[in-house]
């Protein structure tokens, strides 16, 4: 681990390798004379070092051409310094750790030039290497790993390998036994003579783990893009696309694993399995945030092939792929395509399986099993057994089935078929699930969740509308809100006797028309005495139940307050209530959950859905999401306690994140994110009662920061500015807070938020180079009068930026846009200690900034010379953001 920390630390501070973020590159100068490093020539190379490496930092006095494989023992940071590493034929040997730049390119494009033959290779399983940019090409082996060998660890986080050739196996790398990580670049234009173009992953097992970047335009055999031999590659983000293979022509997997999370294989050609083939024992795995689209199979399964594996899909969808046969999935031999989610959309297939292909040689059974709330538009071709279904389906169009030659359908099923069904199609309706055979009757097969129930209620009503008898889903919960005047409602039971215990909900196990009866004990004998209340009821059950219980009321429509009474018998309990609202929405808490201390009160637990409280132009503020939802609560103020809330958002959004904002003084806040089921139904946790809005994406809106607590003082801050653009992380989950602001990064910043402009100006700074990251920005500050620089030729663009410093360049900032600054006018900072601390050029910047509420004082004292963290930057900007800047 201190080797891949050294590696990356000499990346980020001598090569000008570009970070994440915030966090901005070195300046090209800062080891330009080299007056410390070791010069390489190709004689000092092969007689003084014998072509091996020691830890230290080497560059490039002239062009090299290898004589031999070059070794790398200890920590060694090479600088090409726009010179040509030929490798002719050899490779780099990496048993320690090699950290590759090319500081002094004059084109600043950090092309790392691999002569003909080249090859990068980690040998060990210690050895670690991190490529921050630029180009490994020109690879060409007689066996395997044209670009990149690794069996250690090989960090991309920018940069490209490409046009790069093995003769057997992983055009542009090979991973044996070790890890390598893509955060970014592409892996592009390769070939392998057999499998891999872009990438190979041995069977002895390594790890591949995708989180950005494209695999793209590479040629092979078998996985035109990747071949997964064995060991897991996860695919987390980025796109696998336009690459070309007999199979597999996106991803190959043949022993190993392949978890898609999310991301994209699109446009990939083969003979079979023109995005993705499955073979021999291996799994992939699809999640929601996934895609697979776009692909074309000469032969069978345009989208996924699956042979003797199994391709488990819980999300993504699966769309606008081409085949012969199966246009969306082709099931052969005795592979397994399990759907449990997503949708298989838009797909063509000549041969028919336009959605799904299952096919059979007369020796083996493919199988398709479906359940949860997956989508399949087109048809289902059957030429083995059919579907195993253990769940609800949807779809806009009907199912087409044909071919079936094995007719048992399984998991509870009630079927009926004749003897002979000829090869003809029948359709799925959508109402009970019943198919009918198009010209040879009807085939009966219902589904195990909807049947009819009759409830007896033995003189009482239902309050949601006295309905007696009706169709239910498993799963279903009875009614509760039933009522007989001077009885008490004690549950409903599946036998008139009584006998057993008594029922809340339909289960599986309860397979076909039911009847139940309502129990009644009489509370009065003329009717005098009324029902107890809700809050009776509720209080009364709580205190009758045992530990882990879970007590469910139903609260009708205009009674829906709840008595302190019963979260005072709920407290402490580890017992869970359930509180069912009209129109699907439920409230849970546990009693654990409710502190001892907690300040209750009678609630109104009511939920009104859809509306439009919240204007208009707020919510317009989110246009580009999914959806937004509406919802008030009836209750105001504080619960005293965290309860969850379940809400119905559509099974169309099964899988996307239902984000909460709280609607409060003109403004939405974000409270927290979860997903939503299957079912579409979400869980939200909320501790007060107000307008709120769901909003729907297929991302959690949440701070991914691990290092920015919720409870932290600049927490607000740092949402604000990522949430906004101004800011992002160091890495995709740390801010960084303490970490230092430069100027080169605020002045970066400013420039984005004025929209980027372009201006003709001659820099006057001999140390902001032509092309650097922040050279824009700088050119528009100075012509704005934005920033005048530490002297008349200087900037310092890496020096960390003073609080005076910022307040100063705000100031301008603020006057050129036309802010209000009328705020320094009136202010004066000689109350501070260290107010005579501050630089004369910065008095009236201090003066705005301390008026306006920018910048506020560290107890007494400004700290005017004090570098400002990125935390305090965020700060200062969400206030000049927020107020200064808007007035």
């Amino acid at each position: 681990m201190k080797k891949r920390l050294f590696s990356i630390f000499c990346a980020l501070v001598l090569c000008l390798a570009l970070l994440p973020g915030m966090a901005m590159p070195a300046s090209a100068a800062g080891h330009a004379d080299h007056s410390s490093w070791t010069a390489l020539t190709a004689d000092k190379l092969s007689e003084e070092l014998n072509h091996n490496l020691s830890t230290g930092s080497y560059y490039l006095s002239g062009d090299v051409t290898a004589s031999g494989v070059i070794t790398i023992n200890g920590e060694v940071t090479l600088c090409l310094n726009g010179r040509v590493l030929n490798l002719n034929g050899y490779y780099i040997s990496v048993s320690g750790s090699l950290t590759l730049c090319d500081c002094n390119s004059t084109n600043q494009t950090h092309r790392f030039t691999v002569g003909e033959g080249g090859l990068w290779k980690l040998n060990e399983t210690d050895g670690t290497e991190t490529i921050t940019g630029g180009v490994i090409t020109g690879g060409n082996r007689n066996s395997s790993g044209g670009g990149v060998y690794v069996s250690g660890t090989f960090t991309m986080e920018s940069g490209s390998i490409v046009g790069n050739t093995a003769t057997n196996y992983g055009g542009g790398v090979y991973v044996s036994r070790g890890t390598f990580n893509m955060e970014s670049g592409s892996i592009v234009g390769n070939t392998a003579g057999y499998w891999g173009g872009g990438v190979y992953m041995s069977s002895i097992g390594g790890t591949f783990t995708m989180s950005g970047g494209s695999i793209s335009e590479n040629t092979a055999t078998d996985g035109g893009g990747v071949y997964v031999s064995g060991g897991t590659f996860t695919m987390e983000s980025g796109s696998i696309s336009k690459n070309t293979a007999t199979d597999g022509g996106g991803v190959l997997v043949y022993g190993g694993t392949f978890n898609m999370e999310s991301g994209s294989i699109s446009e990939n050609t083969a003979s079979s399995g023109g995005g993705v083939f499955v073979s021999w024992g291996s799994t992939f795995n699809m999640y929601g945030g996934a895609s697979i689209s776009g692909n074309t199979a000469n032969g069978n399964g345009g989208g996924v092939y699956v042979n003797d594996s199994v391709f488990d899909m819980y999300g993504g969808s699966i769309s606008k792929n081409t085949a012969s046969s199966g246009g969306g999935v082709y099931v052969y031999r005795n592979g397994t395509f399990i759907m449990s989610g997503g949708s298989i959309a838009d797909n063509t297939a000549t041969n028919g399986g336009g959605g799904v292909f299952l096919s059979n040689d007369g020796n083996y059974s493919p199988v398709l099993k479906l359940s949860g709330a997956p989508v399949i538009e087109g048809d289902i071709r059957l030429d083995s057994k059919p579907i195993e279904i253990t769940g609800p389906l949807t779809g806009s169009t009907p199912f087409l089935v044909t071919n079936v030659t094995n007719r048992t359908f399984t998991s509870g099923w009630d079927t009926y078929m004749p003897e002979a069904i000829p090869a003809e199609f029948f359709t799925v309706s959508e109402i009970g699930y019943s198919f009918e055979l198009d010209g040879y009757g009807e085939v009966y097969a219902r589904y195990p969740g909807i049947f009819t129930v009759t409830l007896n209620t033995d003189g009482g009503t239902i309050s949601s509308g006295g309905v007696t008898s009706y169709t239910y889903d498993v799963g279903a919960v009875l009614p509760t809100d039933v009522e007989r005047s001077g009885y008490r409602f004690d549950g409903w039971y599946a036998n008139a006797d009584f006998s057993g215990e008594p029922v809340t909900e339909i289960t599986a196990a309860d397979y076909g028309d039911k009847e139940f009866w309502a129990k009644w004990t009489v509370i009065s004998s003329g009717g005098g005495t009324p029902a107890k209340t809700p809050s009776q009821q509720a209080a009364d059950r709580i205190e009758r139940a045992k530990d882990g219980a879970t007590v469910e009321i139903t609260l009708k429509t205009g009674q829906t307050k709840l008595d302190k009474e019963v979260f005072e018998a709920l407290a402490g309990r580890d017992v869970t209530l359930e509180i069912n609202l009209p129109g699907g929405v439920a409230w849970t808490v546990n009693g654990q959950d409710i502190p001892a201390d907690a300040n209750l009160t009678d609630l109104d637990m009511g939920v009104s859905m859809n509306t439009s409280t919240i204007p208009v132009d707020i919510i317009n503020a989110f246009t580009g999401e999914i959806s937004t939802v509406q919802l008030s609560l009836a209750h105001e103020g504080a619960f005293g306690f965290t309860l969850t809330l379940s809400a119905p958002l559509g099974r169309e959004h099964a899988d996307l994140w239902a984000n909460l904002y709280h609607y409060d003084a003109g403004a939405l806040k974000f409270q927290t994110a979860a997903r939503i089921g299957a079912d579409g139904m979400a869980s939200l946790k909320f501790t007060h009662a107000s307008a709120y809005a769901i909003v729907i994406d297929d991302h959690s809106h949440a701070l991914p920061f691990t290092d920015a607590a919720a409870d932290a003082w600049y927490y607000d801050a740092v949402d604000y500015v990522y949430q906004n653009g101004l800011m992002t992380g160091t890495s995709a989950t740390t801010f960084a807070p303490d970490g230092t602001m430069t100027r080169a990064m605020l002045v970066t910043i400013l420039h984005r938020q004025a929209g980027a402009p372009q201006v003709n100006y001659a820099l006057p700074f001999d140390d902001v180079a032509e092309g650097a990251w922040y050279s824009e920005a700088v050119r528009w500050a100075a012509s704005e009068g934005i920033v005048t620089g530490t002297s008349a030729t200087a900037f310092e663009p890496n020096a960390p930026i003073t609080r005076e410093q910022f307040a100063a360049i705000l100031y301008r900032y603020a006057q050129k846009t036309g802010a209000d600054v009328s705020a320094g006018e009136d202010t004066n900072i000689l109350s501070y200690a260290d107010a005579l601390d501050v630089s004369e050029y910065a008095v009236p910047a201090m003066q705005w900034a301390c008026g306006a509420g920018v910048i506020q004082g560290s107890g007494a004292n400004l700290n005017p010379k004090d570098g400002a963290t990125r935390a305090e930057a965020a700060a200062m900007l969400m206030r000049f953001c927020e107020g200064a800047h808007n007035a």
